[in-house]
């Protein structure tokens, strides 16, 4: 048992820790479910159009995002999100005008913002461009700025 304790351990295996840290890349399809086993967790980039399952009052820990503009749909989380150091949204697709500054990546639970600030690392998009992550109405928000800066306490 106590080998089989240390493997499972080692290697992550479903229900032998409470809480997993992982580098995984998990990219859902549109029907596709994700039951992360009702345990805070991490997951390392997490994207498609499927559902992410891990109950109420429990936190998905995320280092990255992939979002692809040219896709119907986003993520579906049931559970609090939060945003960790490092956070960074990959964009595939990204329009070459440029025209939206909001981008809705994903329905969620909740969000906690864990860093404390509202910079985020981005790729796939123009060189220069900033954006910040945003929490309204039961979603997940990319905004970029067009040179306005609003603060809210």
């Amino acid at each position: 048992t106590a080998t089989e304790n240390y493997l499972a351990a080692k290697w992550g295996l479903l229900g032998v820790r409470s809480t997993v840290e992982n580098a995984a890349t998990v990219v859902l399809a549109e029907d596709a479910t994700l039951d992360m086993d009702g345990k805070d967790q991490f997951v390392g980039m997490l994207g498609g159009t499927g559902a992410v399952v891990n109950g109420t009052g429990k936190k998905l820990s995320l280092g990255a995002v992939s979002f692809d503009c040219a896709q119907d749909g986003c993520l579906s989380v049931a559970s609090t999100v939060e945003v960790v150091e490092g956070f960074t949204v990959h964009f595939a697709n990204f329009p070459a005008n440029g025209d939206a500054i909001l981008w809705k990546i994903a329905d969620v639970e909740g969000f906690v913002n864990a860093v404390g600030t509202s910079c985020i690392a981005l790729t796939g998009v123009p060189e220069g461009l900033k954006a910040r992550i945003r929490c309204r109405d039961g979603a997940l928000y990319v905004e970029f700025s067009k040179g306005t800066l609003l603060i809210v306490r």
